[in-house]
């Protein structure tokens, strides 16, 4: 394959594309625009198209001046959005997770939904399978990405999940008693484990994640701590 000559290599995956680059002036976007000139020229060799009108600009900041430049692609001048949905996450310019959140809420509380209105048995193991075949994945879906945050809207999914397997909706029921009766390992738990495996997968470079090199905790030859330790980055942003 030709090689693409842009100063940042695009993601790619089946059919979505999505180019990024550093921008901190005028010659860092007009730089960008050459990668998205490059695209157009790869595309012809290639036979491919690109849609300008389901291409989009995001800005991933939170700083309220920056650079503003009128990108295009194939003589389109491309919108810029302060959301935008890549292979199933929604992306918000500075970066919250709450429109990703309410997202996958929607969705899974009208799967559950579904399944409450369609599986009229009694037995509580058939709905148990349905709500983790149906609804559960979609709770968990690229989690890693997005955890922790938002979990109470998460959380509340499987509680009415919990309610609709036993068929107890009382007021007066208590919705920890059924998660302890159901055996239900804690969403929250389940997405610890998976962002620790997916960790695991990094370190020993089973996906194609490049940890940073600074993120390695420089130990001297006389401690005695663990040589595979990490350096938690600081973060000014509080997660809720």
């Amino acid at each position: 394959m030709t090689s693409l000559m842009v100063s940042h290599p695009p993601f790619v995956f089946a059919d979505d594309t999505m180019a990024y680059h550093t921008v901190r002036n005028m010659q860092d976007a007009e730089e960008f625009q050459r990668d998205m000139d490059n695209l157009v020229k790869w595309e012809k060799t290639w036979q491919m198209e690109f849609h300008p009108d389901k291409c989009e600009i995001i800005r991933i900041t939170r700083k309220r001046n920056t650079v503003k430049y009128p990108y295009t692609l194939h003589g389109h001048l491309l919108n810029h959005v302060d959301v935008v949905k890549y292979l199933g996450v929604k992306i918000s310019h500075d970066l919250p997770w709450n429109d990703h959140i309410d997202c996958v809420t929607s969705k899974a509380n009208s799967t559950l939904g579904f399944v409450r209105r369609n599986i009229k048995v009694g037995n509580p193991q058939i709905k148990e399978r349905a709500y983790k075949t149906l609804v559960r994945p979609i709770l968990e879906y690229s989690s890693t990405v997005w955890d922790p945050t938002a979990t109470k809207k998460i959380k509340s999914v499987q509680r009415r999940a919990a309610r609709t397997t036993l068929n107890r909706y009382r007021r007066t029921s208590s919705v920890g008693a059924m998660l302890t009766e159901l055996n239900w390992q804690l969403l929250a738990e389940r997405r610890r484990i998976a962002r620790l495996v997916m960790f695991y997968k990094i370190h020993y470079h089973l996906v194609a994640i490049t940890m940073p090199l600074k993120s390695k905790m420089s130990l001297s030859p006389s401690t005695t701590e663990n040589s595979l330790a990490y350096v938690i980055p600081a973060s000014h942003v509080t997660v809720i």
